[in-house]
């Protein structure tokens, strides 16, 4: 898994460091900026993940434990980032720094990946269901992104257009479940009417080879 270089921006609440899962490649680098080193000496006394998943616990997530009070440090940035792209919960994560009480909160920032415990298609009327099940393909148990599901909605509502239903209009809900870092997805469909051929006429010809382009087109009223 490769993971791009990165850099720890920090002002007076420290900037974003931002890092992506790829494959392959060196382990992140953080390097701070040298006027606002001594903001690295606080102590963190809280770890939040945004968005969050249900019943995470961020510390574990990585790797801390409040009660040992860890300093923070570029080295202990970079180990952040590290294990939070190894818990494989992150697709892309940012890191910044939030002034607290006693110390600093670092706070994590990404695309989060999910797993897929179910999903429900409604509105389907006028086409199989099976049909559109495999248009959209989604798959339980598959590891997923917010993004990625945006995106296998678009697909799908191409396909109907495709398919001739134009006004075909279609939104997707992500919801969580009970389990931590498992959500269901559900599509709601509106198809709309489906466009009708009324009529097939073939223009710049005549005769006999006006009925023979006819007959190779295939469209019928």
């Amino acid at each position: 898994m490769r993971r791009r270089a990165l850099t720890l921006l920090a002002a007076v609440a420290l900037a974003p460091a931002v890092t992506r899962a790829q494959e392959g490649a060196r382990p992140p680098i953080v390097a701070p900026f040298p006027e606002i080193t001594e903001g690295f000496a606080r102590t963190v006394v809280g770890v939040r993940a945004e968005p969050a998943v249900t019943d995470e616990d961020a510390w574990a997530l990585v790797g801390l434990r409040p009660q040992d009070r860890p300093t923070l440090t570029a080295e202990l940035a970079q180990t952040v980032l590290r294990r939070a792209l190894a818990s494989g919960t992150f697709l892309e994560v940012a890191l910044s720094v939030r002034p607290a009480l006693n110390g600093v909160e670092l706070v994590l920032r990404g695309e989060r990946r999910w797993t897929l415990g179910s999903y429900e298609l409604r509105g389907i009327s006028a086409r199989t269901y099976a049909e559109v099940e495999q248009e959209l393909g989604l798959r339980r148990g598959a590891a997923m992104t917010d993004a990625e599901v945006r995106s296998l909605v678009s697909a799908l509502r191409d396909a109907y257009v495709a398919a001739g239903f134009d006004e075909a209009r279609i939104e997707s809900s992500i919801r969580d479940t009970a389990r931590s870092g498992e959500r269901v997805v559900v599509v709601d469909i509106e198809e709309g009417p489906p466009q009708r051929v009324n009529e097939v006429r073939v223009e710049g010809v005549d005769g006999p080879l006006a009925r023979t382009v006819a007959a190779a087109v295939p469209l019928r009223p």
